[in-house]
């Protein structure tokens, strides 16, 4: 129908210009400015369908993701907890044998030279006065890290020894023995020599005044590495 209209139109129009061609007026002076058409206009077609989207081609995989490195971090230094060294043992003559500490030969109770008797000191079967004054310790000491071997150094860092010794009626020590290791046993070793050589006493005495063997104790503790 559109088509139709429009050759029609098409049609009048080359009509309208031959008859202007030669001066042919077939319109009315007064309908000529009212005289109007209601033309239809064809319809456009309608759009074409949107065209199928292309498929992507398939990429290759990705890299893989760099591995990830922890970070080196270094631990803290582990506390080191020293503990203390249990108490000395009593003093002679302050219990029985066993927890005295004696040390001399004698079938008594006490510590001392030899004899029969309940007591300590010389020779003899009569009742003995004990140890009325202990031992006093008046020159000698352990202060110089060099009178141990470096090599064990390490070991007995932060560790103490305990050692039992007698000293005679002369202030002299002797008979050092370990009763508390310290973990390095040529340290503990060394001790007990530094003390025989070293330490000097004010020999012990009973009840009359008149010096006695004693025996003693020792702790001797070692520095923690700086």
């Amino acid at each position: 129908m559109a088509v139709i209209a429009v050759v029609a139109l098409l049609h009048l129009g080359g009509i309208y210009a031959l008859l202007r061609a030669f001066d042919i007026d077939v319109i009315p002076e007064s309908a000529r400015s009212i005289m109007a058409f209601d033309v239809e206009l064809p319809r456009a077609p309608p759009p074409p369908p949107p065209p199928e989207p292309v498929p992507e081609p398939e990429g290759a995989a990705a890299p893989p993701a760099p591995k990830a490195e922890p970070i080196p971090k270094a631990a803290p230094l582990p506390k080191l907890v020293v503990k203390p060294d249990p108490p000395l043992p009593p003093a002679p003559a302050q219990g029985s044998e066993t927890r005295s500490g004696a040390a001399e030969e004698g079938a008594g109770s006490g510590g001392g030279g030899i004899g029969s008797g309940t007591g300590s000191g010389g020779s003899g079967s009569e009742p003995g006065g004990g140890v009325a004054q202990k031992a006093v310790k008046i020159a000698g000491d352990i202060v110089d890290a060099r009178d141990y071997s470096r090599s064990g150094s390490r070991a007995r860092s932060g560790t103490s020894v305990t050692v039992y010794f007698t000293v005679g009626v002369d202030g002299v020590p002797r008979n050092c023995r370990v009763a508390r290791p310290s973990g390095d046993p040529e340290a503990d070793r060394i001790t007990c020599r530094l003390i025989e050589q070293r330490f000097r006493y004010r020999p012990a005495l009973d009840r009359d005044g008149k010096p006695v063997a004693d025996t003693t104790g020792w702790r001797q503790s070692f520095l923690l590495n700086s």
